[in-house]
């Protein structure tokens, strides 16, 4: 559940309280470390801190801080945190003060997956001729364990979308759009971390910064953010070269025709530092020395731009298929992402200008906006079929994710859909060829009851009152012997 704006002023309020109570407490207990408090600012509280590189250090810092050590430290930091442990022994690592600020405010801000923790912390110190050496930190939590296994969950779902043979820029675009068409910006600007993105699906630009930074990272290519001009934004590594990406500018919101779901563009996928200038929020970022984007492959590029190719990149049975205006007709095509070489699948002639950027796929088919609702090209028969008409809703757009279908109507309502696969078994709960014999006479005296996993199966004896049977080892399995007075009726019922 993503925490309201109103409870975390609370959280932050109550924190002050404690750690007020932890001080005196502390003057009382302790002789050897005094208590102090802190805060870093954090990209997933919503703000833009300037120096999130550890590259920038205090003046006071020593030469004792080798890069190596200061990896080690984050790694003990990081695992501590998804722990939940507090405090956190630091006397080990002998930091002054500023010099922990600055690793800790780089680990959370370079490591979406510590939402967990708020930029607010206390610390115990010991004072050593006027230098301040922290010895144990105190995170302040606003998140549990089940939160972040939330986070972690849907991470992998969205993450075992891609297919490990895709190649670097495969993956990068599929990220990007996936985001770009599934994700909208926060006309509030309350949400701005990836785990509230992932569970409201909506966001600010550090939100999106955040999203775009876990799950690249997560297939195993070198991603970071950087901060703007009250903006932020990521700069990723490819085929040894750094380009700008820029998810939110992406999804933009500047007419009432780009603020429909689905919608996708790519003007900031894979630029230089020279394209990325053209506009006050990109003129100057951070860290611009550490990753120089000099290459312009992709700069007007087949996808580039706002015009011509606006839906996502859909991967379908081993290929990618796109909506893309071609000689004044909109065509679904098939493509070859690294080089835009394209086939023409089906012209959308019943297709108006306003349903060229809605195009998923479930079970087979892919499916596209017309005149007449929502239909479906069947990639296998190659026929076509309307499934959601506009006699009863006038649909704009829509996106598929997994087996939901999100869609809006031209009235701005949204609704949702649970798509069901032609392939689905109808039977959940059949006979198999299983039998159960009499161990003296080799009799059939009863037979084996098999259902999908995802039901329950109950007994009755009169129709009317069920009673869940145990599946011990989870196989979805029952033997039922004849012979035996529990036989009865049997049903299935969906888990909850």
């Amino acid at each position: 559940m993503v925490i309201p704006v109103w409870r975390k002023h609370v959280l932050r309020i109550l924190w002050s309280i404690l750690l007020i109570f932890t001080f005196l407490i502390g003057i009382v207990s302790v002789s050897a470390d005094t208590i102090a408090f802190d805060e870093v600012e954090l990209m997933q509280e919503g703000k833009f801190p300037k120096e999130n590189r550890t590259s920038v250090w205090p003046a006071s810092s020593s030469s004792k801080l080798t890069e190596e050590k200061i990896t080690e430290l984050k790694t003990y930091l990081y695992n501590s945190l998804v722990r939940f442990e507090s405090p956190i022994s630091l006397k080990d690592y002998n930091l002054t003060i500023d010099e922990f600020k600055a690793i800790y405010r780089d680990l959370l801000n370079d490591t979406p997956r510590l939402f967990i923790t708020s930029g607010g912390y206390s610390y115990y110190y010991d004072d050593y001729n006027g230098i301040r050496i922290i010895t144990r930190l105190i995170p302040t939590y606003f998140y549990t364990k089940s939160d972040l296994e939330i986070y972690d969950s849907e991470v992998k779902r969205i993450l075992d979308k891609v297919d490990p043979d895709w190649s670097d820029l495969e993956k990068i675009v599929f990220i990007h759009d996936y985001m770009v068409s599934n994700y909208e910006y926060d006309l509030e600007y309350s949400i701005s971390s990836a785990y509230e993105m992932f569970i409201s699906r909506k966001g600010i630009c550090q939100a999106y910064t955040l999203t775009f930074m876990e799950l690249v990272r997560n297939l195993g290519i070198e991603v970071h953010s950087v901060i703007g001009v009250n903006h932020t934004w990521n700069v990723v590594k490819l085929n040894g070269n750094w380009y700008h990406v820029d998810t939110t500018w992406d999804d933009p919101l500047w007419t009432d025709f780009y603020i429909r779901p689905g919608y996708v563009r790519r003007v900031y996928l894979l630029i230089s530092d020279a394209a990325i200038r053209d506009d006050s929020s990109h003129s100057t970022w951070t860290d611009s020395d550490l990753y120089e984007c000099l290459d312009t492959t992709y700069e007007n590029y087949y996808w580039w731009g706002k015009n011509d190719i606006c839906s996502p990149f859909v991967y379908a049975n081993g290929a990618w298929y796109a909506i893309e205006y071609i000689d004044k007709a909109y065509w679904i095509c098939s493509y070859d992402i690294e080089t835009g070489f394209k086939s023409k699948i089906l012209v959308l002639n019943d297709g108006a200008f306003t349903y060229r950027y809605s195009l998923g796929f479930f079970d087979d088919k892919l499916y596209y906006l017309s005149n007449s609702g929502i239909k479906t090209y069947d990639l296998t028969t190659k026929k076509t079929a309307l499934v959601y008409s506009n006699s009863e809703k006038s649909y704009s757009s829509f996106v598929i994710d997994d087996e939901m279908l999100y869609y809006e109507q031209k009235d701005y309502r949204q609704g949702t859909y649970t798509l069901k696969s032609d392939s689905e078994p109808e039977a959940v709960l059949q006979v198999s060829s299983e039998l159960i014999r009499d161990e003296e006479s080799g009799k059939v005296v009863g037979f084996t009851l098999v259902y999908l996993k995802e039901y329950i199966l109950e007994r009755s004896a009169d129709l009317i009152t069920w009673e869940p049977v145990p599946d011990v080892a989870n196989e979805g399995k029952y033997p039922v012997d004849t012979r035996s007075k529990k036989s009865g009726y049997f049903r299935v019922v969906k888990k909850k």
